[in-house]
């Protein structure tokens, strides 16, 4: 693999959180000398407070995984070169699924929930869903995680203060109809075909997407002359991006987009 030499990164954000979680890691690829775009997905270019008190919200609620897929994909093809997409969570399948359909130099898909087809083995991923979309909610509906939830599969091993203020400034309502489309052929991916460079990771302490999950995700890839790599960070939950020690995994990103050893 030659080094990346495209200066652009689209940061893509996941489910449930708000795009301003992105805040250090767009000052860190900046100051190494790339623009940095970190969009929020469509109708919440407001604070998390603001959307959470619209809850429920029939403008979150309309948000499908196509609007997200034609959103992302209208900025790629704004820009001047090809860019290379950063994605977490719902973001990391949306990077998926835009290396499908757009062209772009790499992608980065980090704790990612998987595409259709590979099923986790896991009961946690599946309850954590039901639980956060309500077993007798709307399809047509906003969802917004309940803290106790949030604590036990987003934050966990942070303090308790340290769970209460990252859901404060960054846990956003979601739209029930999105979270149905991943089960969905809307977000299958052909892992038999030729694609950019791929980097997966994951965390080791990730109670939501679990390493195993994204290791198999990893593992779908098939086709021999295409680049995927796997890393793997024992100390990590689903919300490292703004956990102690973050930067480990952002300068690993870095180094590889550079193949420095």
């Amino acid at each position: 693999m030659s080094p990346i030499l495209a200066k652009n990164i689209l940061l893509i954000s996941g489910a449930f959180h708000h795009a301003s979680y992105w805040e250090d890691w767009k000052t860190f690829f900046s100051v190494r000398g790339y623009k940095v775009l970190t969009p929020s997905w469509p109708f919440r270019n407001v604070d998390s407070e603001t959307l959470r008190s619209r809850h429920p919200d029939p403008l979150t609620a309309s948000v499908r995984l196509n609007t997200l897929i034609d959103f992302y994909g209208g900025i790629i093809e704004e820009l001047s070169e090809p860019p290379i997409l950063i994605g977490h969570s719902l973001g990391g399948l949306l990077v998926q699924l835009l290396q499908q359909r757009y062209t772009i130099a790499a992608g980065v898909i980090m704790n990612s929930i998987p595409p259709k087809g590979i099923f986790p083995l896991n009961f946690t991923y599946y309850a954590t869903l039901l639980r956060a979309r309500g077993i007798f909610s709307s399809q047509r509906g906003s969802l917004l995680m309940p803290i106790r939830l949030w604590r036990k599969v987003m934050v966990n091993g942070l303090s308790s203060d340290e769970q209460k203020s990252t859901y404060d400034k960054y846990a956003v309502p979601e739209s029930n109809a999105l979270l149905s489309d991943i089960f969905t052929a809307k977000a299958r991916i052909d892992f038999t075909k030729p694609h950019v460079p791929l980097l997966f990771i994951a965390g080791g302490k990730d109670r939501f997407v679990p390493a195993a999950v994204n290791y198999r995700n990893y593992k779908g890839y098939t086709h021999k002359d295409s680049v995927t790599i796997y890393k793997e960070y024992d100390g990590n939950n689903h919300f490292f991006l703004q956990q102690q020690g973050w930067e480990i995994s952002a300068e690993f990103i870095y180094n590889w987009l550079n193949q420095i050893p």
